[in-house]
């Protein structure tokens, strides 16, 4: 039941990290922008829209990853910098 409620937990942290990396991105905006042109921050707007679309996805992968881990019985990282040279177990 604890593993269950870290789990809720970690899946929340992650949706609230989401949101507010959305709204940190939306007020760096500027006002007026005109597709391609970089902003204030550096990157263009099309850069921030992939960013804001990457953000659910990366949450997915991680909700994804903890269901491997719980089945596998292992903890495995989905942002490891050596990439997996085997196919898990099943």
């Amino acid at each position: 039941m604890e593993r269950h409620e870290n789990m809720m937990l970690g899946e929340d942290n992650s949706r609230f990290s989401n949101e507010k990396f959305e709204m940190r991105t939306k007020l760096s905006r500027p006002i007026c922008s005109v597709p391609g042109v970089l902003n204030g921050t550096g990157a263009s707007n099309e850069e921030d829209q992939l960013l804001l679309e990457n953000a659910p996805l990366k949450d997915e992968l991680i909700c994804i990853w903890t269901l491997l881990n719980k089945f596998l019985g292992e903890t495995i990282s989905p942002f490891a910098s050596s990439p997996i040279t085997q196919a898990p177990r099943v």
